[in-house]
């Protein structure tokens, strides 16, 4: 990937070995850019425009939890991930207090670190398009508050489907609109896996009206045939059979359909993006939950290890002392042997014990990769 299509992230740390670790964790998917301090990261964050930054929270001078404030203050909302080798409940709860978005303790793995990156900035990502859908969707209701005779039809049609569950709930939604408006329709949404559509009188469409309004998808975004009219967007197609012959009457309705039409289509696309970020989730909740049983199995052989060498070094000393009599050694000769497999089992053991913090990481992991209703 080229340096110009990569986003920008900021590291700010005083500690140039971290800069330079979190840097190798980074580098081939990001630009990624230092600072030292918290005075140098808000220079930094006003000339390079990062999507992203990385605070340490313990500096010499303004501190990280100062320094996200400050960046607050001055109205940057990209995501900060806090950095800090003291990892408790305190120190967490004070980094979100200062506004940041997550919280990685020292040291930590290279893939945690990227995974962690990126999933912020696509939290982010989403976060700043269903903010543009809400302002979309707020300032397309102004404009029909201003301009449209039927405008409150429409604008109780767009808060009826703000929070609209699914396809068939906006496909009655719409009916009842177009009802409202004093007018016959048969509808059809175009959905990612299908259709579903319905007649003026709310019933499912059969074959052949499904034909002629899959023909009629085909012919423009309005087209008009005697008491006729069409009127198509992306993922709808409006069919109205009673058109009045008034032309007044007859333009504001072509308006009004329009509009209603455009509202409709977008809001497929808002459940479309729902649906797809429901089902992400529990993508990501299933692999959660298989990763934390994977680890729980490997903790669980870890422990079975650790016995099954205790008594393999037990086993060993026992086999050897009673080999002792075939081979003719005098006993301090036998001592000394004993002597050095105690010794070396000893060490081993010391080892094991080292590796009780093993243990604990195994812990935290699979802890942290349970789902919250089981914790």
């Amino acid at each position: 990937m080229d340096i110009v299509d990569k986003k920008t992230v900021l590291i700010v740390d005083d500690d140039s070995i971290i800069c330079e670790v979190l840097n190798a964790a980074l580098d081939g998917e990001y630009n990624v850019i230092t600072a030292h301090s918290g005075e140098e990261c808000l220079s930094r964050v006003d000339e390079y425009k990062p999507v992203l930054i990385i605070l340490d929270i313990d500096m010499e001078g303004m501190n990280g939890y100062d320094t996200c404030i400050k960046l607050r203050a001055e109205q940057h909302t990209m995501p900060v991930i806090f950095l800090s080798s003291c990892d408790s409940l305190d120190e967490r709860l004070k980094a979100f207090d200062a506004g940041g978005d997550d919280f990685l303790s020292k040291p930590t793995d290279n893939q945690i670190i990227l995974r962690k990156v990126q999933m912020a900035i696509q939290a982010k990502a989403a976060r700043d398009a269903l903010v543009c859908e809400k302002d979309s969707f707020e300032s397309m209701a102004m404009i029909f508050l201003d301009s449209m005779g039927e405008s409150g039809t429409l604008q109780n049609y767009t808060r009826a489907n703000f929070e609209c569950p699914d396809y068939k709930t906006l496909l009655d939604n719409t009916l009842q609109t177009t009802r409202h408006l004093g007018l016959e329709c048969h509808i059809q949404l175009r959905l990612p896996d299908g259709s579903i559509s319905c007649t003026p009188n709310g019933q499912t469409t059969g074959p052949l009206e499904e034909s002629i309004l899959t023909q009629a998808s085909t012919m423009g975004r309005l087209f008009q045939f005697k008491k006729r009219l069409v009127t198509n967007f992306e993922n709808i197609t409006i069919l109205i059979v009673n058109m009045p012959d008034n032309v007044e009457v007859a333009g504001r309705i072509r308006d009004n359909i329009a509009i209603l039409a455009e509202i409709a289509d977008a809001f497929v696309k808002s459940i479309t993006l729902r649906q797809r970020a429901q089902a992400s989730t529990e993508k990501i909740n299933r692999a959660n939950l298989s990763a934390g049983s994977a680890i729980e199995i490997l903790r669980q052989k870890y422990r079975a290890q650790q016995v099954e060498t205790r008594m393999l070094q037990h086993d060993l000393i026992e086999q050897v002392e009673k080999t002792y009599i075939y081979l003719g050694l005098t006993d301090k000769q036998e001592q000394l042997v004993t002597d050095v497999m105690k010794k070396c089992s000893e060490r081993i053991l010391e080892l094991f014990e080292q590796s009780d913090e093993l243990e604990k990481q195994f812990s935290i992991i699979a802890d942290a990769l349970k789902p919250e209703s089981t914790k």
